[in-house]
């Protein structure tokens, strides 16, 4: 039970990790295009969208996270402030900035959740089943 109590404890202290990015954010009008954070700056390019000494990103070096993470600051709210439109990723103009990561969700750690509900199932029955074989 000890170490059951061990996992539960580290699994719940693995979900609360929150990840700073430094990097570009592709965003559009209303939405994040592709909810990445492109960390490799390649340099200053002439213009996006009418900006103009825009950074440019590498669009191969980048960071995922999931639609339902908090992403702080929210690069949407930053489309009306004098640096939106300051990096572009291939085509795609977007908000640069150093954002937190946090508030995912649980399913990155389904698998240790059915690795640990699994074991637990196979160490009860084969407790309760020894009597049967012997």
């Amino acid at each position: 039970m000890k170490i059951i109590n061990l996992f539960f404890s580290l699994f719940f202290l693995l979900s609360l990790n929150a990840k700073a990015q430094s990097g570009c954010i592709v965003t559009y009008d209303t939405y994040i295009a592709d909810y990445k954070v492109y960390t490799k700056s390649l340099g200053t390019f002439t213009s996006c969208n009418g900006f103009n000494n825009v950074e440019r990103f590498d669009p191969n070096v980048y960071t995922t996270f999931s639609p339902q993470c908090t992403v702080s600051p929210n690069p949407l709210s930053l489309i009306t402030s004098p640096n939106y439109r300051n990096c572009i990723v291939g085509g795609g103009c977007g908000v640069k900035g150093n954002y937190v990561i946090d508030n995912c969700p649980l399913d990155g750690y389904a698998w240790a959740a059915l690795l640990l509900v699994g074991g637990a199932v196979f160490s009860l029955l084969r407790r309760r089943s020894r009597p049967l074989l012997a």
